[in-house]
C-alpha cells in the first residue's frame, strides 16, 4: 500500500501542488492497463487494410467497381477510399457486413464459373 503524501508548503509558505499532481498522475497512469500498440490494443486498426485488400481482390475477381461493391455492402461508395487512404477504422458490424458481402459475391462467382464449365463440357461433348 502506498502512502499518499500531502502537499507540502514550499519556502515561501505556499503549497506546492506540482508534487502532489505529479504523484497523482504517476499513480493513475501506472494503475491503468499498459498501453499496447494499436494493432494489439484495438483490433480494428489493421483490419481496415485487410478489408481494403479483400475488397480489391473480390472486385477484380468479379469485375465490379469498388464503389459499387461498397455501396451494396455498407451503403457508402467512399468506404474503400476512406479505409485505404484516410485511415477509417470500421467497427465490428461494418466489418461483418463487408465480409458477408464478399462471401456472397464469391459464392455467386463460383456458381457462375461452375455453370460455364458445365456448359463448355456439354457443348464439347456433342
Amino acid at each position: 500500500m502506498s502512502v499518499i503524501a500531502s502537499p507540502r508548503p514550499n519556502v515561501s509558505g505556499a503549497i506546492d501542488t506540482s508534487v502532489a499532481l505529479r504523484r497523482f498522475l504517476d499513480r493513475r497512469t501506472s494503475a491503468a492497463a499498459p498501453a499496447l500498440p494499436p494493432a494489439q490494443n484495438d483490433d480494428r486498426a489493421p483490419c481496415g487494410l485487410w478489408l481494403a485488400k479483400d475488397i480489391e481482390k473480390i472486385c477484380e475477381l468479379v469485375g465490379i467497381a469498388r464503389t459499387r461493391f461498397c455501396r451494396d455492402a455498407v451503403g457508402d461508395p467512399r468506404f474503400y477510399h476512406d479505409i485505404k487512404f484516410c485511415g477509417r477504422r470500421p467497427g465490428h458490424d461494418t466489418r461483418v457486413r463487408v465480409l458477408m458481402h464478399i462471401n456472397t459475391l464469391a459464392i455467386e462467382h463460383s456458381k457462375r464459373c461452375r455453370a460455364k464449365v458445365a456448359m463448355a463440357q456439354l457443348a464439347g461433348g456433342r
